[in-house]
C-alpha cells in the first residue's frame, strides 16, 4: 500500500508532467494525410505566447526593444497577423507550480529594464524569473499589436484560453 496514487505522482511527490509531445504526435499522425504543405484557405493562427518566448534566439548586445522586434518579425514571417495568447505570471498559486518546482534549479535575477536597455542576461536566465517574463510580455504584446497581430493576456495559465480562442 502506498500513501499516494503512484500513477499521478513522480518520486519527488510532484504531479507527473503531462506528455504534450505525445499528444501532438498523435494529432499529426491522424491528420497527416489531410496535410498538403500546411493549411490553406481562410486560416488564422492562434499562438501560445509562452512557447513563442522560447522560439526566438536573443543575440548579444541588443536592446529589449530590438528583441521585441525580432519576435514581431518571426511571427509576421511565419504566421502573418496571428493571435498570440500569453500566460499570466502573477504571484500566488498556479496550475504551473508543479512544473516550476521541477525546474527549481533554473532561476534568474529580477531585472528592472526598459525598452532602451541592452539585455545582459541570457534568454534562459531572464525568462526563468516569472517577474521578468511578466514585465517583458507587455511591451512585446504592444509591439505585436502595432504590427497588426492581436494579443490576449490570461490571468493565469493560458492553455484553455488558447483553445477557446482557436475555436
Amino acid at each position: 500500500m502506498c500513501s499516494y496514487p503512484p500513477a499521478l505522482f513522480d518520486s519527488s511527490l510532484l504531479p507527473r508532467q503531462a506528455n504534450k509531445p505525445a499528444l501532438a504526435d498523435a494529432i499529426w499522425t491522424i491528420t497527416k494525410n489531410s496535410q498538403a504543405g500546411g493549411p490553406t484557405g481562410n486560416v488564422h493562427f492562434v499562438l501560445d505566447g509562452g512557447a513563442l518566448l522560447h522560439r526566438v534566439p536573443w543575440p548579444r548586445g541588443i536592446t529589449y526593444d530590438a528583441i521585441c522586434s525580432l519576435y514581431v518579425q518571426y511571427v509576421a514571417n511565419k504566421y502573418g497577423k496571428a493571435t498570440v495568447v500569453f500566460d499570466g505570471y502573477q504571484n500566488g498559486p498556479s496550475t504551473k507550480d508543479g512544473t516550476h518546482q521541477r525546474r527549481a534549479g533554473a532561476y534568474g535575477p529580477t531585472v528592472n529594464f526598459d525598452s532602451t536597455m541592452i539585455a545582459k542576461l541570457k534568454k534562459e536566465e531572464f525568462l526563468a524569473n516569472k517577474e521578468n517574463k511578466q514585465k517583458f510580455i507587455h511591451p512585446l504584446g504592444n509591439k505585436l499589436q502595432q504590427s497588426g497581430c492581436s494579443t490576449i493576456h490570461a490571468e493565469g495559465d493560458a492553455d484553455l484560453l488558447i483553445v477557446q480562442t482557436a475555436i
